[in-house]
């Protein structure tokens, strides 16, 4: 079992391109979702609950409010935040950004699964900002909950689903954690 235990560990990227050590927000491979509270979040997933995804930020080529006319911003001032939906992601970005950004994750994602049968999508729940021996600085995901985007229809952005896989503590950090710090 320890030879197998140490095969596998050694199968591990533990260099700083691993982005479950060092996570790099880039502008279409993550979303950072402003509201609603993470905690309501991880509950609603872990019940099994989906969401859709809403823009907070008007395109500014269009002039426009975010995603839909239909959503209600805040009653008195226009350019206030939306008001947070029990059903929607709200995401600080522009429709038109959100979109490529979903529309990339749910290729990618898709993609290697079809490929190599791996999920590759998780919300991430809280972040470390640690550094290792060599004083580099790192930021990583703590608590990772796999989901999957499935697809709304032709045209539509796809939506957030929970899948069956278990919840899991980022297992990179802790192993490059365990070996540095023990």
């Amino acid at each position: 079992r320890q030879a197998i235990r140490k095969w596998r560990d050694g199968l591990v990227n533990l260099t700083g391109t691993n982005r479950l050590l060092n996570l790099k927000p880039s502008k279409t491979g993550t979303l950072t979702i402003a509201q609603p509270a993470p905690a309501g979040v991880l509950a609603a997933v872990l019940a099994g609950r989906g969401y859709a995804f809403r823009a907070l930020r008007p395109d500014p080529e269009k002039g426009e409010s975010a995603e839909d006319e239909d959503v209600v911003l805040s009653d008195t001032d226009p350019g206030a935040p939306r008001l947070p939906s029990p059903d929607h992601l709200d995401v600080d970005k522009p429709a038109d950004d959100l979109g490529r950004s979903l529309r990339n994750l749910y290729r990618r994602s898709s993609q290697a699964y079809l490929d190599q049968g791996l999920s590759i999508l998780y919300l991430a729940f809280g972040t470390l900002e640690w550094s290792d021996v060599d004083r580099t600085e790192y930021r990583s995901p703590v608590l990772l909950v796999p989901v999957r985007l499935e697809t709304a229809g032709p045209g539509m952005w796809p939506v957030l689903a929970p899948t069956e896989d278990d919840v899991l503590v980022n297992p990179a950090l802790a192993l490059k954690l365990d070996q540095q710090f023990g």
